[in-house]
């Protein structure tokens, strides 16, 4: 079978993040030194190798970009300072742009000018959304003077918005498992071991599959094996600082779900209630996590922080303003509404619009690494337990 090349290809990824990857003689230095590249993952030669012959197919079909958590060992070793680093941060980015069919994720990823003005716009569209719906106002209405824009307007943006968003994440995913061949391959092969009467070992994959990606979204896991350069306290440690982004996003998103479930909007609760609970401690997790990942990334205190694309700079920010005015929301919430401070209104408008824009963006920004990480790992745990059984009955 052919191979269709594309010479523009290493261009195309550049665009996605710098590096010097034309520097690069594959002496397979940043392969050896990586903490977690294997003999059936050879990161980041290969994916490298493949980007040099514009072989555009092999480097989407590949997991091997979702293996690498850029603990930065590989660009500080190689020996024509290529960053290879760098262009495997800048290959997931194209991967989800890729995955994309709307093409937001690649003009975020491209344009600074264009992604302030997208996530801006968004930010007030549902700000504007939660006000509308805040005042009650029907179809006909105006929303407020200074804007003159019409209730339903507002209403059926936000709904196609977010509508659209949950979409492309799905298609993202499907077109995932269908470049890599991996839908196909693992059907094929769970419909020989079920006619060969061998369901245990289906049933072993797939607990495989669903243990590695688990533990690797909540726990992770094998981010703890590539702590970076410097030698940290615990609670100082790459893996943890992100782990507390995403322990924390996860409380806040559990909490407004179980509010908007459980909770009547004009009963004021107790700081004790369950829902109230946790979302504070996602919120301490969300603000820690990001506080000091903007402090490493301002000081460049690893390799990995040296290159910090706006792209990053805004999901940290968002991510940081979402924790800050809901803290500051939460103690206002119980001071008595005639002494609440004017800006009040304008405060839980700021909060709501990003936070609505966060869970929005998330097929399009760095947020995608949770889904498509997770599959790739479960993608590579189920095989591997498949292969082990297979190697395990020839040797019998």
């Amino acid at each position: 079978m052919s191979t269709r090349l594309d010479p523009r290809l290493i261009r195309e990824i550049r665009k996605y993040g710098a590096f010097d990857i034309d520097a690069c003689f594959n002496c397979g230095n940043c392969t050896a030194v990586c903490p977690l590249s294997s003999d059936d993952s050879a990161f980041p030669r290969m994916p490298i190798r493949w980007a040099h012959l514009g072989m555009k197919k092999k480097l989407l079909e590949g997991r091997e970009p979702w293996l690498c958590y850029f603990c930065g060992e590989c660009s500080k070793t190689c020996p024509r300072t290529a960053e290879p680093g760098n262009f495997m941060a800048a290959l997931r980015r194209y991967s989800i742009a890729q995955a994309d069919v709307t093409g937001l994720a690649s003009v975020l990823y491209k344009n600074s000018f264009t992604n302030f003005v997208v996530t801006s716009g968004l930010a007030f569209l549902f700000a504007m959304f939660i006000y509308a719906e805040k005042l009650k106002l029907k179809p006909g209405d105006k929303l407020i003077e200074v804007f003159n824009i019409p209730y339903e307007v507002i209403h059926w943006l936000g709904i196609g918005v977010m509508s659209l968003a949950g979409i492309s994440l799905g298609v993202g995913v499907l077109l995932i498992l269908k470049r890599s061949g991996d839908l196909s391959g693992l059907a094929g092969r769970f419909m020989k071991e079920f006619l060969a009467g061998k369901m245990a070992w289906v049933r072993a994959a797939v607990m495989a599959g669903l243990y590695a990606g688990f533990t690797e979204a909540f726990g992770h896991k094998r981010f703890r094996t590539c702590d970076g350069e410097k030698v940290y306290s615990w609670w100082l440690k790459p893996w943890f600082l992100h782990a507390c982004i995403m322990w924390g996003f996860t409380a806040l998103f559990s909490a407004t779900g179980l509010n908007f479930l459980l909770k009547d909007p004009a009963v004021l609760v107790d700081m004790w209630w369950p829902p109230r609970i946790i979302g504070t401690i996602g919120g301490i997790l969300l603000m820690y996590g990001t506080s000091v990942i903007i402090g490493n990334r301002l000081r460049k205190t690893e390799k990995a922080y040296t290159q910090t694309l706006f792209s990053d700079w805004w999901l940290l920010g968002a991510l940081w303003t979402a924790g800050l005015t809901g803290f500051i929301l939460e103690f206002l919430v119980y001071i008595p509404r005639e002494a609440q401070p004017a800006w009040t209104d304008l405060l839980f408008l700021i909060h709501v619009g990003i936070s609505m824009e966060l869970v929005l963006l998330v097929p399009f920004t760095k947020f995608a690494h949770v889904f498509y990480r997770t599959l790739a790992l479960f993608l590579n745990a189920f095989k591997g337990e498949l292969d082990r059984q297979l190697t395990k009955e020839a040797s019998t």
